[in-house]
């Protein structure tokens, strides 16, 4: 959306507030850690377009002469529910350090069945 100049704010107005102190050591290096354990050759074939595929999936519903409804929103939570990011991203390299240093299982073991995948698998219908 373009605006004319009359309608345009300062920056200063919003950036005073930003903190020009550098970050905590801990806290880039974090970052680092985790741009580089996420970090890989993009492979675009591995990805789908989810609101492509529905939207074309319309599409054809309505081409093919279907009413289209609109599925009811379902309402957010608001607020109540605050998470200490730094923390989960601590726990989330950690996890991936923990899981790396585990030994994979033999084959005998990835043969065995999961108890709990027939159990799961009735929960969830």
């Amino acid at each position: 959306m373009l605006r004319y100049a009359d309608e345009l704010r300062e920056p200063e107005d919003f950036f005073d507030e930003v903190p020009t102190a550098k970050p905590e050591k801990e806290m880039v290096d974090l970052a680092v850690q985790l741009i580089n354990k996420k970090s890989a050759a993009f492979h675009p074939e591995k990805f789908e377009n989810h609101y492509q595929t529905a939207l074309q999936a319309l599409v054809t519903a309505k081409v093919k002469g279907k009413k289209i409804i609109a599925s009811p929103e379902t309402p957010r939570a608001l607020g109540g529910n605050v998470a200490d990011l730094m923390a989960a991203l601590r726990a989330s390299v950690e996890n991936k350090a923990a899981s790396r240093a585990k030994p994979k299982p033999t084959s005998h073991q990835r043969s065995l069945p999961n108890p709990d995948a027939a159990y799961l698998s009735t929960r969830s219908k």
